[in-house]
């Protein structure tokens, strides 16, 4: 995948949950023009309408901050690690 895609948002939800009374969408519950995302992609294989579907929702885009990113890369290592995998090596 590459590592820039374009995002369309969709709002729905499919889990049981119950929206809170009163909850309308707006303008507001939109992340930035231009921010930057990590985005989480659990079937790397497009929809029929060529979309992907980020992991439970807005749970599978937290933003590219230095903090998330470092979270991540340093979970991730551990995985490759107990995997008996190093970095650059399949």
């Amino acid at each position: 995948m590459p590592k820039d895609i374009p995002i369309n948002f969709k709002f729905y939800d499919q889990s049981d949950a119950q929206m809170p009374e009163g909850w309308h969408f707006t303008e507001d519950k939109m992340p930035p023009l231009n921010s930057q995302w990590i985005i989480f992609i659990p079937i790397a294989t497009p929809s029929p309408d060529h979309e992907y579907y980020t992991y439970d929702g807005s749970y599978g885009r937290p933003m590219a901050t230095e903090e998330n990113i470092a979270e991540i890369e340093a979970i991730n290592e551990t995985h490759m690690r107990q995997a008996g995998m190093q970095q650059g090596r399949d």
